[in-house]
């Protein structure tokens, strides 16, 4: 079941113009890299070769930069059990949150071939509300996303109308810094007026006024989507860096994210 619509031709050229990129070398560069990840003795097997295409159109065609990414992200996912681990869509707790979050692609590109992600929490109340959880649901559909899609770079709408410091006060900063960390965030407080000045208004949810399906009808279909991904989520939870094989000095918690105290949270007046 597809959810998301691919690139037109005219899209895929100026993509691939953009980045001074071509099928082929796209595809070279995608063989040299999965070559590279076989001679670390620390990274996993069976990292998946779509997520490396995805890469390096996100990174802007630099193989340095992807490999970069990718010991990045299997070094985190050890690191950072509560976002990477038991990622089951069928957990009863995990099916809770995807049915009250938003947080997909929508499905059109934009007309220069960027990918809209929106973020929603909906019926999300505090007592139900775990940032751990939340997050990991959020990684899970990166995840399929970056297995299934081909867009230039991403534009991330949070919105935040139903988000409240209740729900603020329960992330604690190690939890912060670590998501912060990972999803290399920039915020922008504009407002949907200056947003839809630069995104078509036409590739959102009826709910915000565009021509797409409503969230509730799109919520369905990336439930249904992440669902399909069961067997592979289930196997990619323990691909994750072997530190006691990282060629020079292993990477430490410390070093990723720094020490603030496990049960530290965010203190709101």
């Amino acid at each position: 079941m597809s959810v998301l619509e691919p690139p037109t031709e005219e899209q895929l050229t100026y993509i691939y113009n953009q980045l001074n990129m071509t099928p082929e070398s796209l595809e070279r560069d995608v063989k040299y890299l999965m070559d590279w990840i076989s001679q670390q003795p620390h990274l996993p097997d069976g990292i998946d070769e779509r997520w490396i295409r995805s890469s390096l159109i996100a990174r802007k065609n630099s193989v340095e930069k992807v490999k970069h990414s990718i010991d990045l992200c299997y070094t985190v996912k050890g690191l950072a059990p509560e976002f990477f681990e038991k990622r089951d869509p069928l957990d009863p707790e995990l099916h809770e949150i995807f049915t009250k979050q938003f947080a997909y692609p929508l499905p059109k590109l934009t007309p220069e071939g960027s990918r809209v992600l929106l973020y929603n929490i909906m019926d999300l109340e505090v007592k139900d509300y775990e940032f751990s959880k939340s997050t990991k649901v959020v990684l899970m559909m990166g995840a399929v996303q970056l297995l299934e899609d081909i867009c230039r770079n991403w534009v991330l709408v949070f919105d935040l109308r139903g988000f409240t410091f209740n729900h603020l006060s329960t992330i604690t900063i190690p939890q912060l810094k670590k998501f912060l960390m990972i999803a290399q965030i920039h915020v922008h407080t504009d407002g949907f007026g200056t947003l839809f000045d630069s995104v078509p208004r036409e590739i959102f949810p009826k709910d915000y006024g565009g021509e797409e399906p409503p969230f509730r009808d799109l919520l369905e279909k990336w439930n249904k989507k992440i669902i399909e991904y069961r067997d592979w989520f289930s196997k990619d939870d323990n691909r994750k860096v072997d530190e006691s094989k990282r060629p020079g000095k292993p990477k430490s918690y410390d070093e990723m994210f720094g020490f603030e105290g496990s049960f530290r949270k965010l203190s709101v007046d």
